[in-house]
């Protein structure tokens, strides 16, 4: 009987033990891999990303430069007694993108091309005297403006307002019957406001690189510089007291040249 619990017990034990093994067998997994389980990954990196870079701008800033060196000639429209002159003009101007419009300074001369005398009244030994006074005149001008014109035409005129100063230099000598003074040096600053308008032709000149022919016009609407000077007419003390008005038109012609740092790619003008 003993044996036969012994045997019993024993064979419920094996089976334990074998219930056991196959549990932990069913939780364990079928295979295994050495293989890193998988992980997801973006379609695409930060660096793969475009640059923000646009056709207009190519990565520059939308910045454009034009400068301009022309002939000038500037004929008084006020006086009758006025002086034409003749120099120079050197503008600069500065744009932003395809914007319409470019803010800019110029700096101008123009000297008379001989003499000019007119009829005066002086004060000479206290009393009012007629006099002729003769005079050579030059011109600066120094002008801010601001222009409304289209950047990449291939013809582009421009409409333009601009205020600025003028000085005014005059070397003259006044003269009584046959009596003269000597030469006289005076000068003074006027104020000026105008408008004036114009054409580049741009790509006209393609053999000169980036030269282009530009004409402009400009109205110049002065205020009068004061000549106040004395001097001496054989021994007698004369004053003489004028005022010039520097109202003139001005004429233009010469080149001009651009530096588009905003242009497209694919933007060749010349």
């Amino acid at each position: 009987m003993v044996r036969i619990v012994r045997a019993l017990a024993a064979c419920f034990l094996c089976l334990s033990l074998s219930a056991r093994v196959c549990a932990q067998a069913r939780e364990a997994p079928e295979t295994l891999t050495d293989e890193p389980a998988a992980t997801a990954t973006p379609e695409t990196l930060p660096d793969d990303e475009p640059a923000n870079v646009t056709p207009e701008s190519n990565g520059k800033p939308p910045v454009r430069f034009e400068a301009q060196l022309a002939a000038l000639l500037a004929l008084p429209w006020k006086s009758e007694n006025g002086s034409v002159t003749t120099g120079f003009a050197f503008t600069y101007g500065v744009g932003w993108g395809a914007i319409p419009l470019l803010l800019g300074v110029d700096l101008m001369s123009a000297d008379s091309l001989g003499t000019s005398s007119a009829r005066i009244d002086v004060l000479m030994a206290g009393q009012s005297t007629l006099a002729t006074q003769t005079w050579r005149a030059r011109s600066l001008y120094f002008d801010a403006w601001l222009r409304v014109q289209p950047p990449r035409w291939s013809i582009r005129p421009y409409l333009e307002g601009f205020v600025g100063t003028k000085l005014y230099q005059a070397r003259y000598s006044i003269a009584v019957g046959t009596q003269g003074s000597e030469a006289l040096n005076d000068r003074d600053w006027a104020g000026s406001w105008g408008l004036g308008a114009g054409v580049d032709f741009l790509g006209l000149l393609n053999a000169a690189g980036t030269l282009t022919l530009t004409f402009g016009a400009r109205w110049l609407n002065g205020a009068s510089a004061h000549m106040n000077r004395q001097t001496s007419i054989d021994g007698q003390v004369v004053e003489m007291e004028r005022r010039v008005p520097t109202d003139a038109l001005l004429f233009m012609v010469g080149v001009s040249t651009r530096f588009d740092m905003s242009a497209p790619p694919e933007y060749d003008p010349f």
